[in-house]
């Protein structure tokens, strides 16, 4: 049966099915390739207790103003992702990076308004020349497409994502805080938006729903 059928009604073969339980944990292959994904409780999105277990203190419990939260010493920001609300009344910068063996993910910046936005992840590119800057043009951070391919250089840098790596994102960072991978900042407004936070079905997977954002 594994041989002849995914859950979206594409062949692979025994052969290949092996391969690629060999090469990924458990409960990644069952998510990824057999459609067994845990579900929600009314705790939050990630489950009972795994968001609060994934929190790291050290990583944004020292901002004061909740508009620009001071970088860790200890973390190598790498990524940056910018979300606009729906009304463009509010935006958000979030990073990405390394600390230690974990991935962490921490609020950066949050304000009303969105005309704030490119010139805060200038500031972050000069202090981190190499970072890569992700973005949903296609939905309302949209609004920021020609300032951010003016302004941000070399252009390369920002990566417009696609709806297949939005969902891949949202697997990784669902397995991620799972299975403790991935940890967060103890920041108010993070935890706000998991407890709120819902799924949306698409075809054989599921990505976080939008909402205001």
């Amino acid at each position: 049966l594994l041989g002849r059928i995914r859950p979206n009604g594409t062949g692979l073969s025994l052969v290949r099915m092996r391969q690629l339980r060999a090469s990924i944990p458990p409960s990644e292959f069952g998510r990824e390739y057999l459609g067994w994904w845990d579900e929600p409780t009314d705790t939050d999105i990630f489950g009972d207790g795994a968001w609060s277990a994934a929190t790291a203190t050290s990583l944004g419990d020292d901002g004061e103003d909740h508009v620009g939260y001071p970088q860790p010493p200890d973390f190598e920001l790498s990524c940056v992702g910018v979300a606009v609300s729906a009304d463009l009344a509010s935006a958000s910068v979030v990073g990405a990076g390394k600390r230690g063996d974990r991935t962490a993910v921490r609020l950066i910046a949050t304000a009303p308004g969105h005309t704030w936005v490119v010139p805060r992840l200038l500031e972050l590119q000069e202090a981190h020349p190499r970072l890569r800057f992700v973005v949903d043009l296609q939905g309302p951070s949209g609004v920021l497409t020609w300032e951010l391919r003016e302004r941000l250089k070399p252009a390369r840098r920002v990566t417009a994502v696609t709806l297949p790596q939005w969902k891949a994102a949202c697997a990784g960072m669902y397995t991620g805080i799972r299975d403790q991978t991935i940890e967060h900042g103890a920041q108010p407004e993070m935890d706000t938006s998991v407890s709120d936070a819902k799924r949306r079905d698409i075809q054989d997977r599921w990505v976080f729903e939008r909402y205001g954002y």
